[in-house]
């Protein structure tokens, strides 16, 4: 699954780059949001035993929609240019 976002994210959203460049750039837009969850983790992991899980999961839930759909909305690099990836890179760390 990763093989085929990774390809089409590309084409869409590093189209200036060599094809090895924009592999590295689509394989980096997955590691960097990986390295944050732990951040994550652990900042609603306490508010979870203060505040109760069920609210934050709800939370966490909804900021998961809302970034989901934000990716959605982004246009592609030829009609922004350089803001594409970097909002892409954002709505995935949120």
């Amino acid at each position: 699954m990763y093989g085929f976002v990774v390809y089409a994210l590309d084409k869409v959203f590093f189209p200036d780059a060599s094809s090895s460049g924009q592999t590295i750039a689509a394989l980096g837009t997955f590691s960097i949001p990986f390295l944050i969850r732990l951040l994550g983790r652990l900042f609603f992991g306490m508010l979870g035993n203060k505040y109760g899980r069920q609210k934050i999961l709800s939370i966490t839930i909804l900021i998961i929609s809302i970034s989901t759909f934000c990716i959605g909305l982004i246009p592609s690099y030829a009609a922004i240019g350089i803001c594409a990836p970097i909002l892409l890179l954002i709505a995935k760390i949120a």
